[in-house]
């Protein structure tokens, strides 16, 4: 960017502060819903949690993260509802999905759309 003559600086202080005002009403509105908070909440599941969520989605894209988001969290509901709740079995079908993610689809989720759709773009040729 610098290159071509745009403020790369600006551009960082201006992401940088758009962001910190997100997180901040994002805390903010934690601490309304639950009424408090605590070190516990940044545990290290939390953090597993999200770099499954980013791996399962594919890295690097910012819609992979949401595809990961969403499948993440349907097949922790779609479990948890089948098998009951009284065992994370959700963790298990997370894992599985995972492993074959990461095994056949090396760009995530988002990586095995973009394929097909190269794919079906090749045949209408």
């Amino acid at each position: 960017m610098h290159a071509i003559g745009s403020p790369v600086q600006r551009r960082k202080l201006t992401i940088y502060v758009i962001s910190a005002g997100i997180a901040g009403v994002a805390g903010a509105i934690w601490v309304q819903i639950q009424g408090n908070i605590t070190p516990a909440v940044y545990e290290f599941e939390l953090a597993a949690d999200v770099l499954i969520m980013i791996i399962l989605g594919g890295t690097g894209r910012l819609y992979g993260a949401f595809l990961g988001v969403v499948t993440f969290k349907i097949l922790e509901n779609v479990t948890e509802t089948i098998l009951g709740t009284d065992q994370p079995y959700w963790m298990l079908a997370i894992g599985i999905v995972l492993v074959f993610t990461v095994l056949f689809a090396r760009h995530g989720l988002l990586g095995i759309f973009e394929d097909f759709t190269k794919a079906l773009g090749r045949t209408r040729r």
